[in-house]
């Protein structure tokens, strides 16, 4: 599975041989009406971040209410009904936990939300017995989040997408653009990366192209890959990747997730899988 790309989306990039960043102007807790569509943008879909989906998936229309806690499980050759990944909201819909088991994606990880005024206040992640705390701010219609590598990450929403700054030591390390329907990445003012969307909304169908520059960082940008989801029935999805139908979602009645499919490709050896989510809901 694609543990790195999951981990990049939840966590920012690692920057060694930095001096301690001085990140107190971002260390400002006054939110506005801003706040919450950036909480909720930050925490949406974590479970299909593994497979590099999580912004097509944000485009379906998925009702999470009254739900208490979710279990996904695994079933395929090498798995049977296994528990991947769990989560736990609070009755406001809150995200209050997630835990990712070794059963399927190597190693075994707890993270646990807490909250003021409603708001994400702390992230804390245990891995390996070690605990690590990402602290959240928020200013100036932003979410700053001072992480646990003195890096301070400084979110906003364009459209229904996230963008983010990163600082250390006052210095802009990372910076995502708007270039018309794309974002693009840079990495001390360098570019390393654009993705491009049909729509910065996230209707459906969305089509995204990803484009990068590879190890060469002074080489022109690449397409990588095609990423497209359509609507095939109002309980039914397909997602493409360069053309090729790769996964299924089927949402239940309620427009809950019911189950998400890897499809079988036999010339990529791509072994097919199957994503039970089972629900438990407050009264």
């Amino acid at each position: 599975m694609n543990r790195l790309n999951f981990l990049l989306l939840l966590f920012p990039v690692s920057i060694l041989a930095q001096t301690q960043a001085d990140n107190s102007a971002y260390k400002v807790f006054s939110p506005d009406e801003n706040s919450i569509h950036l909480n909720q943008a930050y925490v949406q879909n974590f479970f299909f971040g593994n497979f590099g989906l999580r912004q097509l998936i944000n485009a379906v229309p998925i009702n999470n209410e009254k739900v208490k806690n979710l279990k996904i499980a695994a079933t395929g050759k090498d798995f049977n009904n296994t528990v991947v990944m769990e989560f736990q909201y609070d009755e406001e819909g809150r995200l209050t936990q997630m835990k990712v088991f070794k059963s399927f994606f190597g190693d075994e990880m707890t993270v646990n939300y807490t909250f003021r005024e409603g708001l994400i206040e702390t992230e804390k992640i245990m891995e390996n017995g070690n605990e690590k705390i990402n602290k959240f701010y928020y200013s100036n219609r932003k979410m700053n989040v001072e992480n646990y590598r003195n890096i301070m990450d400084v979110y906003s929403l364009n459209g229904k997408m996230l963008f983010k700054d990163s600082y250390m030591d006052g210095k802009l390390i990372f910076s995502d653009t708007k270039d018309g329907q794309c974002r693009k990445t840079y990495y001390l003012r360098k570019p390393i990366s654009q993705i491009c969307y049909s729509n910065f909304n996230l209707n459906v169908p969305l089509k995204i192209e990803e484009f990068t520059t590879g190890k060469d960082k002074n080489s022109s940008m690449k397409k990588e890959k095609t990423l497209e989801i359509e609507k095939l029935t109002n309980l039914k999805y397909a997602i493409y990747i360069n053309g090729t139908a790769s996964y299924q979602l089927n949402l239940n009645q309620e427009s809950k997730v019911e189950s998400f499919q890897i499809l079988e490709n036999k010339l990529t050896r791509v072994k097919p899988v199957k994503f039970s989510f089972n629900y438990t809901y407050y009264q």
